[in-house]
């Protein structure tokens, strides 16, 4: 039987890392999106808000895109997870990123001109 390792995220920018270069030479650009969600609690059935933190991974062309990415964006993300293990001191960390391979803005959220870095012809998407 196949599987699949594939994520669809749709989610609000939080923050954006500068690019850098990978061990590759390839372009990354890290960032996280939030996501939020309805659930009722165990027990009494009360609603509450779930929030989860998504790390999403870009890599050329899409680092570019990203790049340009602000907080409060809201963004579609479309990809395969991409698990790593990371040392902190005498602990190892489980940290999953989710790779895009497909990185579109949905909503830009409006930017004061002085302080604006994204360009007038960024055209929102990246396939």
């Amino acid at each position: 039987m196949g599987s699949v390792n594939k994520a669809i995220v749709v989610g609000k920018v939080r923050s954006v890392e500068p690019a850098r270069k990978a061990g590759t030479g390839e372009t990354v650009v890290n960032f996280t999106i939030q996501t939020d969600g309805d659930r009722k609690q165990k027990g009494t059935g009360a609603p509450r808000t779930v929030i989860e933190t998504h790390r999403i991974a870009a890599y050329k062309g899409k680092a570019d895109f990203a790049s340009l990415l602000a907080p409060g964006d809201i963004v579609y993300v479309e990809g395969p997870f991409q698990y790593s293990i990371r040392k902190v001191g005498n602990n190892q960390q489980q940290l999953v990123d989710i790779l895009a391979e497909k990185l579109e803005r949905v909503h830009k959220v409006p930017r004061d001109p002085a302080t604006a870095t994204a360009t007038a012809t960024d055209a929102g998407t990246s396939n």
